[in-house]
């Protein structure tokens, strides 16, 4: 028995809204914002779709949609929330010491990663915060899977680089 086009989007929103809320919040630091974007998101492929036309890949189609949502974001000029990662969520309630020197880690990649040029930082967070593979991440930003694979490569690169400066 198949789904319909109803139950396969339900399925999607349950399967995808919150890998799509974690990149929404990752691009702009603000919880409510990433909610509304993750809110139209779903808004303009249901549209899509309900236009009548197909989806091969319902998390490419997301993924470009929020992509394409948090560029209109920031050329409206919305001001921006520079959140620290405790500010994130991420609490540690002990003393142990390997657990905060995690902590002071991430903060340091983090701020590296943030003086990385915008496609490089894009394509570290799709890969290693929402665990895309090249091939997903080139159609979320309709380039070859060869250009993002070396993109990947090289952001890095630069953050091992910049890791290495700091030592």
């Amino acid at each position: 028995m198949s789904l319909s086009i109803e139950q396969q989007f339900i399925a999607g929103y349950d399967e995808y809204s919150d890998s799509i809320f974690r990149y929404c919040y990752g691009k702009t630091s603000n919880k409510e914002v990433a909610v509304d974007l993750v809110q139209d998101t779903f808004i303009k492929v249901w549209n899509y779709i309900a236009e009548g036309n197909d989806v091969v890949n319902l998390r490419a189609l997301l993924y470009a949609t929020a992509r394409n949502l948090v560029i209109d974001y920031y050329r409206k000029g919305k001001e921006l929330s520079l959140e620290t990662i405790s500010e994130m969520g991420v609490q540690f309630e002990s003393n142990d010491h390997d657990q905060l020197a995690l902590v002071a880690d991430a903060q340091i990649a983090v701020s590296f990663i943030k003086q990385l040029d915008e496609s490089y930082q894009e394509v570290l967070l799709l890969r290693f915060v929402e665990g895309l593979g090249p091939k997903d991440i080139s159609s979320i930003l309709g380039e070859s899977e060869n250009v993002i694979s070396v993109r990947i490569n090289r952001a890095v690169k630069k953050v091992r680089s910049l890791f290495k400066d700091r030592l």
